[in-house]
């Protein structure tokens, strides 16, 4: 699954699903929290690996889904992380 950000600028990248969630389509607004699909272990981490692959990528006007320069996700989710 490929998630554009509302402006365009971030891409987000779910893989190794076991499948999409009830009603996922293509064009679609999603928020947060909405559910896009279910952890799988497809891919070469071997049977029974269940993990999620998460990308993002910073976009440039007039790219598509598969350009835009790869970004480590983790600063950004770590910063995110709400205090206690």
């Amino acid at each position: 699954v490929y998630v554009r950000s509302p402006d365009r600028r971030w891409t987000y990248y779910y893989a190794h699903l076991a499948g999409y969630a009830p009603g996922v389509r293509e064009g679609m607004a999603v928020a947060a929290g909405d559910r896009l699909g279910y952890v799988g272990d497809t891919g070469d981490a071997g049977a029974g690996n269940y993990h999620l692959h998460f990308g993002v990528s910073r976009m440039q006007p007039g790219q598509r889904w598969w350009q835009g320069e790869e970004v480590n996700p983790y600063p950004l989710l770590a910063r995110a992380r709400p205090s206690r």
